[in-house]
């Protein structure tokens, strides 16, 4: 059988990008949401170190409630943000296969 002239075979360079694609954001969606946790995390144990300070004055306990709010604001939103952002683009990815 002989191929039509007018429909050529489909590039195979174009079947992988989209592969590639799709395990590039992956592995990024992955690290991403492996920083969120370690960001929330930390948040939350600043949180709880903050409430247990006790009453000795030379505690840094005080301190750690505004250095959690600090840490989520700058780091933990934009760290969610971007890992949302990631599995959006690796779902519309792996969509268009």
């Amino acid at each position: 059988m002989a191929e039509d002239p007018g429909n050529p075979a489909p590039d195979p360079a174009f079947r992988t990008r989209p592969s590639w694609l799709s395990r590039i954001l992956l592995v990024l969606s992955i690290a991403a949401s492996a920083a969120v946790v370690i960001v929330v995390g930390l948040v939350i144990y600043l949180v709880v170190g903050g409430y247990s300070g006790g009453n000795d004055p030379t505690s840094v306990a005080p301190l750690a409630f505004p250095i959690a709010v600090i840490f989520f604001v700058i780091g933990g939103i934009p760290a969610i943000l971007i890992c949302a952002g990631l599995w959006i683009a690796y779902g519309a990815v792996r969509r268009r296969r």
